[in-house]
């Protein structure tokens, strides 16, 4: 495993949204480009707004921050993906197939899909910056429904106040996205250990994560912080035939205010 595929890798920072995917845009004719010339459009590693934040075989995410009313470069998206906000949100997207524009109004933690083949360009309509997770989707992505009804899937729980609340936003035929929110004390555990999650930090919070073989010391985390946890064993051999049980792999909160996280769970 990569340095940046640890069981830790923390880096600051129905159907979807037709907004969004269905090619919501203006065309962009003269954006980022000299009158009577064709725009240039770059891939998404080269816009400056995004900033790589960790690659592992199933995702490459991206840090995403545009400033006060301003506008990315025209940039590809080559792969499906989830973006999650932070912060409310108000964007216009402007694509560069000559689309009608499409506007996005978010609230933090929002959790949206879009499936990839486009290039277009973001301009960020309030006064203050634009902050997203991009996490792009390296393998095919099937059978995408947003949950409309029935969406909570809160755990089984014995200890009241202390229990984590789940809402299911998104499914598809490879993986699930979830909005939690853990009181203090509480704790969240992936569906199965035999698949990998990911989980970014929507609020500020003390949460400390438990994975391979022990937990992290560092438990402060700002929004946009990533936690990746990949495939879980419970024991480990040692040298010399002894064996080591692992910590159960979860999140809890040690602070003392509710934390918000997004979870992506990949289904075995």
């Amino acid at each position: 495993m990569g340095q940046n595929q640890r069981a830790i890798a923390d880096r600051s920072g129905g159907a979807w949204r037709a907004a969004w995917v269905l090619g919501v845009a203006t065309s962009v004719a003269t954006t980022g480009a000299a009158v009577g010339q064709a725009p240039q459009t770059v891939p998404i590693t080269q816009e400056p707004s995004h900033h790589l934040a960790l690659t592992t075989d199933h995702v490459r995410v991206f840090d995403v921050t545009a400033a006060a009313h301003a506008t990315t470069l025209i940039h590809r998206h080559d792969h499906d993906y989830v973006f999650v906000t932070l912060g409310d949100a108000d964007i216009t997207s402007t694509r560069t197939d000559g689309s009608a524009p499409g506007r996005l109004v978010l609230k933090d933690g929002a959790v949206e899909y879009a499936r990839g083949g486009f290039a277009h360009a973001v301009t960020n309509t309030l006064g203050r910056p634009f902050h997203n997770i991009t996490i792009e989707l390296l393998h095919p992505t099937t059978g995408v429904t947003t949950c409309t009804t029935a969406c909570d899937r809160n755990p089984p729980c014995s200890t009241p106040g202390h229990c984590a609340t789940i809402t299911r936003d998104i499914t598809s035929d490879q993986w699930v996205a979830d909005a939690v929110t853990l009181p203090p004390g509480a704790t969240w555990a992936p569906d199965s250990g035999t698949a990998p999650q990911l989980a970014v930090v929507v609020s500020t919070s003390e949460l400390e994560v438990r994975g391979e073989y022990e937990s992290t010391a560092d438990f402060h985390r700002s929004p946009g912080n990533l936690i990746w946890m990949p495939v879980h064993t419970n024991r480990r051999v040692l040298p010399g035939g002894a064996v080591m049980q692992r910590l159960k792999p979860g999140i809890v909160n040690q602070g003392q205010t509710p934390a918000r996280i997004v979870v992506i769970q990949w289904k075995a």
